[in-house]
């Protein structure tokens, strides 16, 4: 098979971005999806804005990528959900706004894909480091364990995420929860018999958080525990 014929193979892809007042870091982050190697009339890419009140909106729309607004619900998941509403293709990437995938991460999650025949991947993520301290250490060592989680709880977060929009269609689309909505999702699509497979290759840079930002995360986390009761027993569904 030569250059041309494997490019004709891959698949369309739609990623997707949820982000909140993040002007600081949303066009890094387009930045690196716009210099992904993969190639750009099988892509497309969806930022959707969380009711931002800074400066995001204006900075997504200078870029070309489609800009999508999710005003119902102040959650990163229902703008997820907005996202795959609008998608054109039946195979989905999710990301953060704080993260930045290598250039490689699309082709790479692909073919992780194909090579499994997963219903559902998720990559790597690596964290970077500002000061390297102890609060940035336990955030590296504790949080989005790809590999450990998925073969320990069979979930995975939207940080690093591949999934066939198939499984969308069958099992609803996220919950809309303030956390945690992505590990409750994919723990159900594992439940109902899709396979959860992990594309080590795939690879997310992830800022480590200080302590600031990991108490104002264990305050979100425990607002979405609570959340997470309600979508239980049926209240606020998306």
């Amino acid at each position: 098979m030569n250059d041309l014929d494997r490019v004709m193979d891959l698949p369309g892809v739609s990623v997707i971005v949820p982000v909140y007042n993040d002007q600081a870091r949303i066009g890094l982050l387009i930045d690196s999806l716009l210099a992904q190697n993969y190639p750009s009339d099988r892509m497309e890419i969806l930022i959707v804005d969380n009711k931002s009140t800074d400066r995001t909106s204006e900075i997504i729309q200078s870029y070309p990528v489609c800009f999508l607004q999710e005003t119902e619900f102040q959650s990163s998941y229902a703008a997820r959900n907005r996202g795959i509403q609008q998608a054109k293709y039946d195979l989905l990437a999710f990301t953060d706004a704080d993260c930045r995938p290598d250039s490689q991460w699309l082709s790479e999650g692909v073919q992780a894909l194909t090579r499994s025949q997963a219903d559902l991947a998720a990559g790597s993520v690596v964290f970077t480091y500002t000061k390297k301290d102890a609060a940035e250490i336990y955030d590296s060592i504790n949080h989005l364990r790809n590999k450990q989680d998925i073969e320990k709880y069979h979930s995975a977060p939207t940080a690093n995420l591949f999934v066939h929009k198939k499984i969308f269609d069958q099992i609803g689309r996220f919950p809309v929860v303030e956390s945690g909505g992505d590990l409750i999702w994919t723990l159900t699509a594992y439940r109902s018999g899709f396979c959860l497979g992990y594309a080590d290759s795939a690879i997310v840079y992830h800022p480590s958080r200080d302590m600031r930002d990991l108490l104002k995360k264990r305050l979100r986390v425990g607002r979405g525990s609570f959340g997470n009761w309600r979508q239980s027993v049926g209240i606020r569904k998306a």
